[in-house]
């Protein structure tokens, strides 16, 4: 497989610093080498978050934040012109959004492929909530699976029991983590992929 380059996007409180070492737990899961590196604006609830990813099948050496990633997920869909320059993303870049309904604004952005899903709407309908505020991290990757192919669901499963040890808790996260891989809606250029059934 190539270099996998992921970008979290989110806010102080919502999950996204958590979210990346499960997709990096995740990976390592099924035998691939990853890399989570967290990068921190002001460290207050709502403030910017970015993390960055890397997964492969070789050995990882580089350490540095991505600068050109091949997917982009964004818990929060108005840091996507903020953070992201769209000249400087890999041509064939991934989006997955946190969004009731298709984002305008990918449409500035080159990308092969887009998932959105209304996270909010299924944190709250499981009340996978903490401190008063939605935790967006599994729900959202529950979506980026159904846009990728490197990792599976099983994998991921593993991985939010491993960093979610409250048994009440974990349950709500892993209903978050199916629901939204079951209404993740994907479009390939202009062809919407229909949604999953789980079995």
């Amino acid at each position: 497989m190539r270099l996998e380059e992921i970008v979290i996007l989110s806010r102080g409180g919502q999950g996204g610093v958590t979210m990346a070492k499960m997709l990096a737990y995740a990976a390592t899961l099924m035998g691939l080498d990853a890399a989570a590196i967290p990068k921190y604006g002001a460290e207050r609830r709502g403030a910017p978050v970015q993390s960055s990813i890397r997964i492969s099948d070789r050995r990882i050496k580089q350490h540095a934040q991505v600068r050109q990633p091949n997917h982009v997920i964004a818990l929060d869909k108005n840091l996507i012109s903020r953070l992201i320059d769209p000249n400087n993303i890999h041509p064939e870049c991934t989006f997955t959004i946190n969004a009731k309904e298709e984002p305008e604004l990918i449409e500035k952005y080159p990308h092969k492929r887009l998932g959105y899903v209304n996270a909010l709407e299924i944190a709250r309908e499981v009340n996978l909530i903490r401190s008063g505020v939605a935790i967006l991290s599994t729900p959202m990757l529950g979506a980026f699976l159904r846009v990728i192919d490197f990792i599976s669901l099983e994998a991921m499963e593993e991985a939010v029991k491993h960093y979610v040890t409250d048994p009440e808790f974990l349950e709500r996260n892993l209903k978050a983590l199916k629901a939204a891989y079951k209404a993740v809606k994907i479009i390939d250029g202009m062809k919407k992929v229909e949604t999953a059934t789980l079995k």
